[in-house]
């Protein structure tokens, strides 16, 4: 991380700080706090559940996203979606390569990161932009707001409360995860930061970082396992009021858990060798559990795509961003599509490509890995992969998510009835 690329983010969290206490409180704009002069204050904000509610929900859904402080903007989908040809998350991996050449392959790629493209991915509103650490450090205020204030809340059912608090909880820890999936270790601020209390905070290791974030999920998992919302009707109709599906459950709190405590244990950030593994290890089973306790299961895998398209929800799925905007059709079906690749005026159709690095990753059916020239020669003497016929007898997930030369068609049940021809 550069030098300026800090400057500029403590630069930023104080301007966010200073506004948020100048902010209006009880309104359609996007506050942080409460201010007096309108009549309003904490007390009768946090004292009634409709109006703490509303206090806390802007962290989903904020003038419909457009004041760009919610917690979508961690989202890679939503980054995606708004930044066109510029920046798709993937392509800035080894996994892919944008259709076209622009900020992922010239600049992430290259380590060529200006100012101004850092500042598009960090505070900055211009149209096009992502502003993620600007959307999780307000997240982050009001869920401390929203934590510190909490006993003021007089009524509202016992559902209602654990509900509310198990949310800011989650909020909290899903914001320093993303802060640090994006720009390593983090302060981890779980207090109201005051006019008077200091604000240049030191920042703490990745480890530390994600391990804090579970421990705030792992509170959220226990009050919203209280609260007991389902959020959806039914296994055989998950769907129920997707507007509501935009909250987390304890499932959503247990899976995020589970990533964060397996980020920590990963080789770029583990503290405590086989102990981070055994916590990771011991999470992802909690959150298998719970998924199952509540009646989650995987979509057959001839039906894998619907994940994806097709209907709206299945039953794998336990927390949605639901795009309301109507605005990134286009640019939605250009970023998940290969190979669209032309250069045209239409938002988003330089596509994402798969790289090789990516397409090897995926074994032979019987498990022989292709990562190397010589896990190929063993695989070739073992009679199962040919260089003649790569595709043939993969994972058969490869064909789930790579088009290559021999694919079926969209829409044909078979190669006979149409297939891709890269090399025509």
């Amino acid at each position: 991380m550069q030098p300026e690329f800090l400057t500029v983010m403590k630069k930023n969290i104080y301007s966010i700080l200073i506004s948020g206490m100048l902010a209006c409180a009880f309104c359609g704009c996007s506050y942080l706090d409460v201010d007096p002069e309108l009549g309003t204050t904490e007390e009768t904000v946090f004292s009634n559940y409709t109006s703490a509610m509303s206090f806390l929900d802007v962290v989903y859904d904020a003038n419909s996203g457009n004041n760009k402080t919610t917690i979508s903007m961690g989202y890679p989908l939503y980054v995606d979606l708004l930044q066109h040809f510029y920046l798709a998350w993937v392509s800035t991996t080894d996994a892919a390569d944008g259709g076209r050449l622009h900020y992922a392959q010239r600049n992430f790629k290259q380590c060529n990161l200006s100012q101004d493209i850092l500042s598009s991915i960090t505070f900055s509103t211009d149209r096009e932009d992502k502003p993620i650490a600007l959307a999780m450090f307000n997240c982050i205020r009001v869920a401390n707001k929203s934590i510190a204030n909490f006993p003021m809340l007089t009524n509202g059912t016992e559902k209602e409360r654990n509900d509310l608090l198990g949310q800011a909880y989650f909020v909290r820890g899903f914001c320093h995860f993303v802060l640090c999936r994006y720009f390593g270790g983090m302060p981890y601020i779980d207090y109201v930061i005051g006019a008077d209390d200091e604000w240049d905070l030191p920042r703490e290791s990745a480890h530390s970082t994600y391990v804090k974030a579970a421990a705030d999920l792992e509170k959220a998992a226990e009050l919203l396992a209280l609260a007991g919302y389902q959020r959806r009707n039914s296994p055989d109709n998950p769907a129920g009021n997707i507007n509501n599906l935009i909250y987390p459950t304890v499932v959503t709190a247990k899976a995020v858990r589970a990533r964060a405590l397996l980020y920590a244990a990963s080789p770029l950030n583990n503290e405590n060798g086989a102990k981070d593994w055994e916590d990771a290890a011991q999470a992802c089973g909690e959150a298998l559990k719970s998924a199952l306790d509540n009646q989650y299961s995987l979509v057959p895998l001839s039906a894998y795509a619907s994940n994806y398209y097709g209907q709206a929800i299945t039953n794998e799925t336990f927390w949605v961003y639901n795009l309301k905007s109507k605005d990134n059709v286009q640019n939605f079906g250009g970023m998940l599509s290969y190979c669209q690749s032309k250069l045209s005026g239409i938002k988003g159709s330089s596509g994402t490509h798969p790289t090789q690095n990516f397409v090897d990753r995926f074994e032979t059916r019987t498990g022989y890995m292709l990562r190397s020239e010589e896990q190929r020669q063993a695989a070739i003497a073992a009679g199962v992969y040919k260089d003649q016929d790569p595709y043939a007898d993969r994972d058969p997930r490869l064909d789930l998510v790579i088009i290559h030369d021999g694919s079926p068609a969209f829409g044909q049940a078979t190669v006979a009835e149409g297939c891709f021809n890269i090399y025509y």
